[in-house]
């Protein structure tokens, strides 16, 4: 881990503003109900106050990084959950097929199970497009997206391109593992 200059002496503005955000922080975080025990950690690094902003900077970046690696790994299980619950509805269609065949088969309009009744039943009449080309306009849906990247590109070759403009560059937060 690199080593880090001797924290400079903040101002008592520096020091007054940095411990109004620390305690907005901790204050939206107390009143927080989802915080769980185990999400605790968030709120013990938050807590302990000390005078020197650099350290309340230094813990909440820590913090910061401590959430993002728990909503990682949330959008993994979101993931994992995700491609179980495509398995089971995979294999519910299969059996949902199998069951409408073998009704067919032993000539059975409606058959009780001990979850559930199945029934076979008239559907609604559908649309079929046999040619999508041939549909006129106003019975299609078109969605109409700027392609930002496109815009960029052709402002960049100094193309005026109504309806757009370049904004000005803002600053961006970059958190990186150390």
């Amino acid at each position: 881990m690199p080593q880090q200059a001797a924290p400079r002496e903040p101002s008592a503005w520096q020091i007054e503003k940095s411990l109004a955000a620390w305690q907005a922080v901790r204050e939206a975080l107390s009143a927080d109900p989802d915080l769980l025990e185990d999400e605790a950690v968030i709120f013990e690094q938050m807590a302990p106050e000390t005078a020197h902003p650099d350290e309340l900077l230094m813990r909440l970046i820590d913090a910061c990084a401590w959430t993002e690696r728990r909503a990682v790994e949330a959008d993994e299980l979101r993931s994992e959950m995700m491609q179980r619950r495509d398995r089971f509805l995979h294999r519910c269609a299969q059996m949902r097929s199998a069951i409408e065949d073998l009704m067919g088969i032993l000539g059975h309009r409606s058959i009780a199970a001990r979850l559930k009744r199945a029934s076979l039943q008239r559907g609604p009449v559908g649309v079929r497009i046999t040619d999508a080309d041939k549909v006129p306009d106003h019975l299609c849906r078109v969605e109409r997206t700027p392609m930002k990247s496109l815009i960029h590109a052709a402002i960049d070759a100094g193309e005026t391109v109504a309806g757009a403009e370049l904004s000005n560059p803002t600053d961006i937060l970059v958190l990186r593992s150390i």
